[in-house]
């Protein structure tokens, strides 16, 4: 068995679900397109997602 563990929930910008039960965050304020959730596109590695907002990793 395998297990992805989405990029999105390492970024700081990252919200939850949202009262629809959808992925959401500062960037998708209404829902992560799942291109970006999924891995499709290598969020860590772009310069912006949306709204002028990029990844920013989580301190731990």
């Amino acid at each position: 068995m395998c297990v992805v563990i989405p990029d999105c929930t390492s970024c700081k910008n990252f919200k939850g679900k949202n009262k629809n039960g959808l992925f959401y965050c500062s960037a998708f304020p209404q829902e992560i397109p799942k291109k970006y959730f999924w891995g499709n596109i290598p969020v860590r590695n772009i310069s912006e997602c949306a709204n002028k907002i990029r990844f920013e990793e989580i301190d731990d």
